[in-house]
């Protein structure tokens, strides 16, 4: 068994194997007690469209049957022996039927132009290693939102920044490789990237970026997402309607929402946000602007990226939470 093909054992019945127990249960998702420990409140989700689990009572992101294996006896994960370690263990499910992952099915994943050929959770490619190293962010926060992708273009390979969206398409962003300019563009269907609160939380605060850098920036100087959190990317101003009809979807536990918007020269990023307040308005939600956190700053990435010392990157993390107002 190669590693793909343990990617693709369903990660229910692995979890179950360790002693998960299904706690609820729907099309997208499945929580458990975790199998970790012993707990009280069901933790450990899973989201089957791309068949990872994360448990909210660990630090560790999200990950595959091969992380799953590895994290529960306590191994380093992308470590050579730990890898060996888990496709041993996990040859005991190759009679099992295989799963069709969500984002490897090309009528909804792939364009004719571009084509993602690998996706590794570990970036080293130069100039995407600069990128992240410009924008002070942790490796910490790196794994747990972005990962490198080879993209084929012309018959060409490329290395970009990938983050997915939740309809498994892939926000690529790369650095000047060949000798060309940055640029950025989604591979797959376009759509939301959502990070939801913890499945127990009924008073939830969400965060709303338009940007896969603002909303690892957050992450990072707050600490990490609480339980009690939920962070929205909208990848994207033409996207905020779907941003709107997902909240509303989860309005019975939403309560508060904060926008980030980008203070462009176009106006563009306002705007959006205000259209999404519209969306809202009738509803029994808070909502409010973050901007003033960054209001000297194209964005909060901009701002945070101000002073590129570590010595200072660290003292901006450890920022108090309280000075952090949103503008309602």
């Amino acid at each position: 068994m190669n590693v793909e093909q343990a990617k693709l054992i369903p990660i229910q019945e692995v979890a179950e194997a360790l002693g998960a127990v299904l706690y609820k249960d729907n099309v997208k998702e499945a929580t458990y007690f975790s199998p970790f420990r012993n707990e009280k409140t069901a933790s450990f989700r899973v989201r089957k469209a791309i068949n990872k689990y994360k448990d909210f009572g660990d630090h560790r992101p999200q990950g595959d049957p091969i992380d799953l294996i590895i994290d529960f006896h306590d191994m380093k994960r992308n470590d050579p022996e730990a890898t060996k370690f888990a496709l041993k263990f996990l040859e005991r499910f190759d009679s099992m039927p295989r799963i069709t992952i969500y984002r490897e099915a090309k009528e909804v994943t792939y364009s004719e132009v571009y084509k993602i050929k690998k996706l590794s959770d570990r970036i080293n490619d130069r100039a995407c290693v600069a990128e992240l190293e410009r924008r002070n962010l942790s490796k910490v926060t790196i794994q747990k939102y972005l990962k490198q992708a080879d993209v084929e273009f012309n018959k060409k390979t490329f290395r970009a920044i990938s983050f997915e969206n939740d309809k498994g398409g892939h926000e690529i962003s790369t650095y000047g490789q060949w000798g060309g300019k940055p640029f950025k563009n989604c591979v797959g269907p376009k759509a939301i990237t959502t990070f939801p609160a913890h499945p127990v939380q009924t008073d939830v605060t969400a965060y709303v970026f338009n940007g896969k850098f603002d909303l690892a920036t957050w992450d990072q100087m707050q600490g990490g997402q609480k339980p009690n959190e939920e962070f929205i990317c909208s990848n994207g101003d033409s996207m905020i309607g779907e941003v709107g009809a997902y909240i509303l979807s989860r309005k019975d536990v939403i309560k508060r929402v904060y926008a980030f918007p980008d203070h462009d020269a176009s106006g563009a990023g306002e705007k959006a946000m205000h259209a999404l307040g519209s969306i809202l308005e009738d509803e029994d939600i808070q909502y409010g602007f973050m901007d003033e956190v960054y209001k000297d700053f194209e964005d909060l990435s901009a701002y945070f990226m101000r002073d590129k010392t570590p010595q200072n990157n660290s003292e901006r993390t450890a920022q108090p939470q309280n000075t952090l107002k949103p503008k309602l």
